[in-house]
């Protein structure tokens, strides 16, 4: 060390000059603290790029997600800007750029992602109702006043959820935004709901089945390209439906014989008409009624016949049968055997049983005409 004053070099730790006697102190701390002064820097911070990277990871998977994809689509084009200007910066500093990088590349196809799923979305939606509207300009009128409901969480309106719903062969249960079939349960796709009338819904689930809800009650089934099932009812009242029938089949199921008379409808006589023998032989399995009705044309009655049938030919076919107001209804559903020349003659039978005899009125449909008759029929 040299004294600052005489420039005589000194030992370290004196505090004055052996020549001069000056003072020591003053100057080390000067000095002490331009050292401080020259050691002092300015450090400046550069961000990873970790955040962009999340951000862009939160938003490929959020696409996908129907509830959450308009969020984490937000967070798909931060990921992008953010990403951007890290990566500007972390190239400046000659630092890798890597995870900001990867944030951009997510971000963007997590925005496509999100683009396109919102586009076929909205396409489903055109094709479901178009698929109510094929056929028929009323039903083109009834599909354009259908308009998307719940759009983000897809919930079953609040009467409906927990309800239970049987046709005796398959059972639909209604949960918040699911549905169970039988055994499985399904995530609602989508909720169309009718702009004129509110109480009507149609439920669309398991990609190509719908439940129609009208009034708060589940109406039907329908499976993309085939027929509807009905006959829905809660469970008390499938329950009901099953004793009633129990009992209806206990008095009507078996084999019943008589005859029918098909009636004319003959300018000159009203009595005209074709005598036939009958039998129905009724079965009851599975909670639902089997008929089949066997007939043979057996005479004439009246001499001016204008009956589509000759004498001693034979039909059977295929019968549904109802009750109501104590009165069974049978009314043909499907020709096995038509004798009636290629016509599509439609037979149908209403009566009461009194002291075990099934009789009542015949009707022979053909087209818009009908005619009535009898029958009398007895359980064998």
């Amino acid at each position: 060390m040299f004294c600052t004053k005489c420039g005589k070099e000194q030992d370290e730790n004196v505090k004055f000059c052996v020549n001069c006697g000056n003072s020591f102190t003053q100057s080390i701390d000067n000095n002490v603290n331009n050292k401080k002064q020259t050691n002092t820097q300015v450090i400046t911070i550069i961000p990873s790029g970790t955040a962009p990277m999340i951000m862009g990871l939160l938003g490929l998977f959020g696409g996908f997600i129907p509830i959450v994809k308009y969020f984490t689509g937000l967070l798909s084009l931060l990921a992008i800007f953010i990403g951007i200007s890290q990566r500007k910066n972390r190239k400046g500093a000659g630092l890798p750029t890597g995870k900001a990088t990867a944030g951009i590349i997510m971000g963007l196809i997590a925005v496509i992602i999100t683009i396109v799923s919102t586009v076929n979305t909205a396409a489903d939606a055109v094709k479901f109702m178009n698929l109510f509207s094929s056929g028929s300009s009323s039903n083109s009128s009834n599909s354009s006043k259908m308009r998307r409901i719940n759009y983000l969480t897809n919930n079953i309106p609040e009467e409906m959820q927990g309800t239970v719903w049987s046709n005796g062969k398959e059972t639909v249960e209604l949960g918040k935004n699911k549905i169970k079939l039988n055994d499985d349960w399904h995530r609602v796709n989508k909720i169309l709901q009718d702009f004129n009338d509110k109480s009507y819904f149609l439920i669309n689930f398991n990609k190509d089945q719908t439940i129609t809800l009208y009034k708060m009650r589940l109406i039907s089934l329908t499976r993309t390209g085939y027929f509807p099932k009905e006959g829905f009812m809660t469970l008390d009242e499938l329950k009901a439906d099953i004793e009633e029938k129990e009992r209806i089949a206990k008095e009507i199921a078996g084999v019943w014989e008589g005859s029918f008379i098909i009636e004319s409808q003959s300018f000159w006589s009203s009595s005209d008409g074709v005598i036939a023998d009958m039998t129905l032989d009724i079965s009851y399995q599975n909670n639902q009624f089997h008929t089949v009705l066997n007939f043979k044309t057996t005479n004439s009655r009246g001499s001016n016949r204008n009956i589509s049938i000759p004498i001693n030919s034979k039909g059977e076919c295929l019968m549904d049968i109802t009750y109501d107001k104590e009165e069974y209804h049978f009314n043909l559903t499907k020709w096995i055997i038509n004798p009636f020349l290629g016509y599509h003659i439609k037979l149908a039978f209403t009566g009461k049983i009194n002291d075990g005899v099934l009789s009542g009125i015949s009707k022979h449909i053909d087209g818009n005409n009908q005619s009535n008759g009898r029958f009398n029929v007895k359980k064998k």
